[in-house]
């Protein structure tokens, strides 16, 4: 999963491709190169990252309170659980 976090001034943003969605909704696929525990261990960490937009590569981008997206998707894996696919 390629993730990048670009400062510009004083702002930061997350582009996080497919790894991570609007309300914390992940990409799960039946395919061989798929490793939950890797996949949580990405989630946990970009929900400890400061940033201030939030453009995964479908759907909704989020410009305000950006960060509630990984933080949703944390809560899941908080309770032993996987966060809702978005297919």
């Amino acid at each position: 999963m390629i993730n990048l976090l670009v400062s510009h001034g004083s702002r930061r943003d997350l582009f996080c491709g497919d790894t991570v969605f609007h309300s914390g909704r992940i990409l799960l696929q039946d395919v061989a190169d798929c490793d939950i525990p890797t996949y949580s261990q990405t989630l946990r960490r970009l929900a400890t990252l400061e940033f201030d937009g939030f453009y995964p590569g479908y759907l909704i981008w989020s410009e305000q309170r950006a960060r509630r997206h990984p933080d949703k998707a944390r809560e899941y894996l908080d309770r032993l659980l996987l966060p809702s696919n978005i297919i």
